[in-house]
């Protein structure tokens, strides 16, 4: 999991950002929310399908436990002002 972490900050192809980031979610959620909270601002900037993959495991992390919502509060924010329309309705 840390070699896929330091490949997310290091890769430009938001395709391949996706997919480490998605397994990177799927190995260690505590290094993907970290690699979140490190890459706030830039999240936008990683695509729609890395956005829907934020919001994927943000849902999963509050349904376990809501507390933690408000790690999570300025990141949706941003997301509900994207571009896409996908990515504003979920």
């Amino acid at each position: 999991p840390e070699l896929i972490q330091s490949f997310l900050l290091q890769e430009t192809d938001i395709s391949a950002r996706r997919n480490a980031f998605l397994m990177l979610y799927n190995q260690d959620e505590a290094l993907a929310i970290e690699f979140l909270a490190n890459n706030m601002d830039d999240v936008g900037k990683y695509g729609d399908g890395f956005a829907l993959l934020v919001l994927e495991l943000t849902r999963r992390v509050c349904r376990r436990d809501p507390n933690q919502k408000s790690r999570f509060v300025r990141l949706l924010l941003e997301m509900l002002s994207s571009n896409s329309p996908s990515v504003s309705y979920e």
